[in-house]
């Protein structure tokens, strides 16, 4: 069962709890038990007063080092109680777009908390299983969004992703010195968090494909991407396998070329190595 906090509007949240009920039908899916709030804003208001203040102090240091603000965000709060705080968008296609995604987020770690599991501590496995995990999201959600017969919406600004790349490559120093600082890190995780979501999405957007196309012309980018993007594949039809297997595989074959990308585009400007 779902808390709706926050002044909903009438036409999404209806098509939210049906989207709810599908997802805990789905094979991949699980009930959903939490509150869902929508705040106005995008710039992370709203989650001082939901979460833990450790994780809410930790949530701001690491926004520091970040290009963009999350505009939906999913935690266990201060309460105990599985919690997305989202921002309220003017356009209803939108809004559904970015709370299903975080429905989905939300019945991931109520499954999460009901078999003990917790999200490992090492930052290589960490990383690896985010990134796994968004792309999973939304190859879910566009699913389950076909399935329940909502329009197609393209809303997305998938030209993002090269724009930041763009930026990344531009505000790159010169000379540059090992290691790589902490901020061209937060802008590098940043850019793999969208590149993965924007692959779930290629299927159904066109969109999507035209920024993908556009990313692989990139003067940063090499054909080290295509084996993550198989990763990435590979890891959505194993949804079955034990947790930390999963973990594992994540760490191994997405996150490792991508940080390996990461210190390569550093150096040399250039996109992952092969996975």
């Amino acid at each position: 069962m779902i808390e709706w906090v926050g002044s909903w509007p009438d036409e999404v949240k209806p098509e939210l709890e049906r989207f709810a009920e599908a997802l805990a039908a789905h094979e991949r899916g699980y009930p959903i038990e939490g509150r869902m709030v929508i705040v106005s804003g995008s710039d992370g208001r709203g989650l001082k007063e939901w979460m833990k203040p450790d994780a809410y102090a930790d949530y701001c240091e690491k926004a520091k080092q970040q290009p963009v603000v999350a505009s939906g965000k999913t935690f266990v709060a201060h309460d105990g109680i599985v919690t997305a705080v989202v921002s309220r968008y003017a356009e209803p296609d939108d809004q559904l777009v970015l709370c299903s995604h975080e429905l989905i987020e939300m019945a991931d770690l109520r499954r999460a908390e009901d078999e003990g599991w917790v999200y490992p501590e090492d930052a290589r496995e960490l990383l690896g299983i985010v990134f796994a995990d968004e792309y999973a999201t939304e190859r879910l959600r566009e699913e389950i969004a076909q399935q329940l017969g909502w329009p197609f919406a393209d809303t997305h600004d998938e030209m993002a992703l090269v724009r930041l790349a763009d930026h990344i490559r531009e505000a790159m120093p010169t000379p540059r010195y090992d290691p790589p600082p902490d901020d061209f890190w937060g802008y590098w995780q940043t850019l793999a968090r969208m590149w993965s979501m924007t692959c779930a999405r290629r299927l159904t957007s066109p969109k999507a494909e035209e920024a993908l196309v556009a990313w692989s012309r990139h003067p940063m980018i090499d054909d080290g991407w295509a084996p993550v993007e198989s990763a990435l594949a590979e890891f959505y039809d194993l949804s079955d396998h034990d947790r930390d297997e999963l973990v594992r595989f994540a760490a191994e074959r997405i996150w490792d070329p991508i940080e390996q990308g990461g210190r390569d585009a550093w150096t040399l400007g250039l996109g992952p190595g092969p996975g």
